[in-house]
This record gives structure tokens, C-alpha cells and sequence, in this order.
């Protein structure tokens, strides 16, 4: 019996699968953070996050206009490519949202998905999604990685950003205005 417990192959086996379990979790505790950790890692300032939320919360609800983007999560930079981007990532497609109750609908399920996100985000940020609403001259963008759980977001001029977790709640309708309106949407993996 004692033989059979240190046998080559058994020894093995149990060596790679506690290596596989602890790798795991250190994997999850390493990548899942939630949003407010991030914030006192980077030094952002919660209450200048919380009122940048609430400016961009009233402009997506008071839009005059809604631009729904479909991107490509491949950053520029690492392709060297110039085209049309949406905050430094290359736009695949894009349609204007003109029906009131579909704005509505958009708004309504990207703050659910904030509310219903349990805070931790991923650290790949690979967005698929972008949001630019347009009320009276003004701009809120969102920008969105259903992958990592993350939305960055931003008010006006682009140095004034934050980033909140949120859920994939939105996801189904997003991809849904967008493949209606024959735009392409990116596959979760290239």
C-alpha cells in the first residue's frame, strides 16, 4: 500500500494537481479586484469618481444623441494601424440610437449592470462596446469590456476618467441594436 501512494505516476499527479488548485486561486485573488481596491491602488479619489458617475449617468439619461460602437479590442498601438477609433481602439461599426424608448432601454440596462455587478473586474480590459451620448454639447463616453466585467468611463475632456465594474447584464441588447442595424461585431477571441 505504501508503495502504490509514492508511485512515480501517483506522486506526479498529486504534485501537478495541488500546483493546478493553488494556481487557480492565486490566479482569481490576483485578477479579480474590486473597483474600489483599484481605486486606492492607483490613488483615484472616490468622491471625484462618484460625481464623474452621476455627470455621465445625467447626460446618458438626458442624450439628445446615443452612438452605439462596435470595437475591436486590439488597441492601435499595438497594431500600428490608423483608423477610426473610439478612445484608442478601432471602431468596427457604429449606429446612431434615435428611437427615445431604445435610448432609454440602453441607458436603463448599462446602469442595472453597474447595480448588479458584484465589483470585481478583471484586469484584460478588452472592449467590445463603446457608448458616446451627446446632451446639449456636452459628451459622456463609456467604454466597455463585458469580458472583465470593467466600463471606463469618461465626461468631457478624456483626462477626466474612471473606471466601474459592471455585469454582462447590458450585453445581449447591445449586440442586438448593433447586429439590426448590419454592424459587426467582434469574436470573444481573435
Amino acid at each position: 500500500m505504501k508503495q502504490w501512494l509514492f508511485s512515480r505516476g501517483v506522486k506526479w499527479t498529486f504534485i501537478l494537481l495541488t500546483l493546478t488548485i493553488a494556481g487557480t486561486l492565486l490566479t482569481q485573488y490576483a485578477i479579480r479586484y474590486g473597483d474600489e481596491e483599484l481605486d486606492r491602488y492607483h490613488g483615484i479619489d472616490r468622491g471625484a469618481k462618484e460625481k464623474l458617475f452621476k455627470s455621465v449617468r445625467k447626460i446618458l439619461r438626458d442624450s439628445d444623441r446615443l452612438e452605439l460602437y462596435s470595437l475591436d479590442p486590439d488597441p492601435l498601438q499595438r497594431r500600428g494601424e490608423t483608423s477610426s477609433t473610439f478612445h484608442h481602439f478601432p471602431i468596427l461599426g457604429s449606429t446612431v440610437v434615435t428611437d427615445a424608448k431604445k435610448q432609454k432601454t440602453i441607458v436603463s440596462d448599462v446602469e442595472y449592470g453597474i447595480k448588479k455587478s458584484d465589483g470585481s473586474m478583471a484586469m484584460c480590459f478588452n472592449p467590445r462596446h463603446g457608448i458616446r451620448a451627446t446632451s446639449k454639447e456636452t459628451t459622456a463616453d463609456l467604454v466597455i469590456c463585458f469580458e472583465c466585467s470593467t466600463v471606463r468611463l469618461s465626461c468631457g475632456n478624456q483626462s477626466n476618467e474612471a473606471a466601474l465594474s459592471t455585469s454582462s447584464y447590458a450585453k445581449p441588447l447591445l449586440d442586438t441594436i448593433l447586429m439590426d442595424a448590419n454592424v459587426s461585431l467582434t469574436p470573444k477571441s481573435k
